[in-house]
Order: C-alpha cells, then sequence, then structure tokens
C-alpha cells in the first residue's frame, strides 16, 4: 500500500470575531490518513495493547451500521 495515495487533505475556515465586530478568518491544512480496523488491531497488538472496540461514544456495540468507529485501548 502506497501511504501517499491514502492521503487526504482537508481545508478548514476559522473566523474570529473581535469584541469591537472585526472578522479574522484563518485557513488551515490537516493531512490525514485513514487506517483500517484491521491495521489498527494489528498495531495495538504488536505494540502491547489491550483494547476494545465500539460504535459510538457511548460503548454501544460495532456493527456495519455504526456512525462512528470508536477504539478504546490500553498498556496491558
Amino acid at each position: 500500500m502506497n501511504d501517499t495515495a491514502e492521503m487526504r487533505m482537508t481545508h478548514y475556515l476559522v473566523d474570529t470575531v473581535s469584541p469591537r465586530g472585526t472578522l479574522r478568518r484563518e485557513r488551515h491544512t490537516l493531512t490525514q490518513r485513514y487506517y483500517t480496523r484491521y491495521e489498527l488491531e494489528r498495531w495495538l497488538r504488536a505494540f502491547g495493547f489491550d483494547y476494545r472496540l465500539f460504535g459510538s461514544f457511548h460503548k454501544e456495540p460495532l456493527t456495519p451500521e455504526s456512525p462512528v468507529f470508536v477504539l478504546e485501548a490500553w498498556k496491558m
């Protein structure tokens, strides 16, 4: 797998209004790489972590319909 091909660039605009009402806009770029569940599980095991997977921030079970993927890890 080529990591470069897996990179995603996301651009964000952050607007800040001062107490006087003037607007300041900043542009930020975030470079991300998305990992699969199986990559993360392999790395966690390799580095001695135990973990649990959830399908929500309320620790609901992970299913194909889950809106998010939440991973909780700790050193064994």
